[in-house]
């Protein structure tokens, strides 16, 4: 019994002395991708492209982003062209993101893809 007590109190003075990362979250926050979508794209096909382009399967409970992705974030329409954001991890290598972006970009559904930007400072991408 003391060892257990003294293990469980190891585990958690060690799991509590670890800073907690925290990342800025928001319309003015710089992110890597914002992706805008053609104009007659569906929040279904929208949907969709999040599932097959952003994540990946997670056996048994759905999907979970691609590795080296962060966050990924539905933005306000900007003349009438759906959107939404992807951060990815500080750590996430080269390989990841280049290989994100480019089945970004290779989708027919996305009319325009802007990089490290605040999607607040877009106000116009036609």
């Amino acid at each position: 019994m003391v060892c257990l007590v003294a293990y469980v109190t190891l585990v958690t003075g060690a799991c509590s002395a670890q800073k907690p990362t925290t990342r800025s979250f928001g319309p003015e926050v710089r992110v890597d991708l914002v992706i805008f979508f053609h104009r007659d794209i569906t929040h279904q096909q929208i949907e969709d492209f999040w599932i097959n382009t952003l994540s990946k399967p997670d056996v048994g409970r759905g999907h979970e982003h691609r590795d080296g992705v962060g966050d990924i974030v539905r933005r306000d329409a900007i003349q009438g062209h759906e959107a939404i954001s992807v951060s990815f991890f500080p750590n996430a290598s080269r390989a990841q993101r280049d290989s994100v972006e480019k089945d970004v970009r290779s989708s027919s559904l996305v009319y325009k893809v802007l990089k490290d930007i605040a999607p607040a400072d877009v106000k116009k991408i036609e």
